[in-house]
């Protein structure tokens, strides 16, 4: 269990890493010139409604085997996770993430770092405590989970669906993407 929360807290540091490159971005290009990114919410909620509605139909969206390299089960190899994983995590929440970080920088520096801080450390806090739990049942998780793979490939894909409605709706409504869109 120490073992695993330790790798939970080596993968944040991964977040925390791109999460301050993001938040750099931010404030290297100001959020004058960040104002049309909100417009990748659409693309990815758009695909994540596909994704997910094939996944809900039951179609087999692999692409065939595909070689990967062994996992490296080092402190550095989690730590490649964690920037992996928040990098992939980040297309789906840069656009609320940048609008967040910039509205904060705004009014205050320390205000855009605490910003950042907190979005990560929920973002950790979740790997940390999945970490802990898959560590804690492992085995158990696994014989349940491969018993009903189908059943949970179709759930996945409702929730995707309906994540991709939410996130369109949120930058459609909560953010003033029909005014930007000229609607």
């Amino acid at each position: 269990m120490a073992r695993a929360a330790v790798v939970g807290i080596v993968v944040s540091l991964g977040f925390f890493v791109v999460y301050g490159v993001l938040a750099g971005v931010v404030v290297f290009l100001g959020s004058t010139l960040l104002s049309g990114i909100g417009l990748l919410e659409l693309v990815v909620g758009a695909i994540m409604i596909g994704v997910g509605a094939a996944m809900a139909a039951g179609v087999d969206l692999s692409v065939g085997h595909i070689q990967l390299p062994e996992r490296r089960r080092s402190l550095l190899g989690f730590f490649a996770f964690g920037v992996l994983y928040a990098t992939a995590a980040a297309g789906c929440t840069a656009g609320v993430f940048f609008g967040l970080v910039a509205g904060s920088l705004a009014r205050d520096p320390v205000a855009g770092l605490s910003t950042m801080v907190a979005y990560a450390l929920g973002m950790s806090l979740l790997m940390i405590a999945v970490t802990v739990g898959t560590a804690l049942g492992r085995d158990l998780l696994i014989r349940r989970i491969a018993s009903r793979t189908a059943l949970i490939q179709r759930v996945a894909g409702i929730l995707l669906v309906l994540a991709g409605f939410a996130q369109i709706y949120i930058y459609l409504v909560w953010f003033g993407g029909l005014a930007t869109l000229g609607l």
